[in-house]
């Protein structure tokens, strides 16, 4: 079941596509990847206009979003949920990183 915030990211990204871009995109990563075509700039600039009208995902939710929008085919997708676990990086204070001794 796919979760509500990857869907909405999802909605936002599709009109956006570019499959002009795509191929060339692909071809750079070895094809190992398909590719919505949105270039970077203005991925970045689409992912901070879903931010400001969403807002970030409640930290509890943050591995399962993370991990389904990795699961997606398209890479911009999996560089989102990087995105995603940068900001919530910045927004945790020391106290709230535990830390795990091997």
């Amino acid at each position: 079941m796919s979760n509500i915030y990857v869907l909405q990211l999802q909605e936002h990204f599709a009109p956006h596509t570019n499959p002009y871009n795509a191929p060339a995109m692909s071809k750079y990563m070895r094809n190992l990847f398909p590719y919505l075509g949105i270039k970077s700039p203005q991925r970045n600039a689409l992912f901070r206009s879903f931010i400001a009208t969403n807002g970030l995902p409640e930290y509890s939710q943050l591995a399962e979003i993370v991990k389904e929008l990795w699961e997606l085919p398209e890479r911009e997708f999996q560089y989102i949920a990087i995105d995603l676990v940068g900001k919530w990086v910045k927004k945790l204070q020391v106290e709230d990183i535990r830390l795990v001794r091997i």
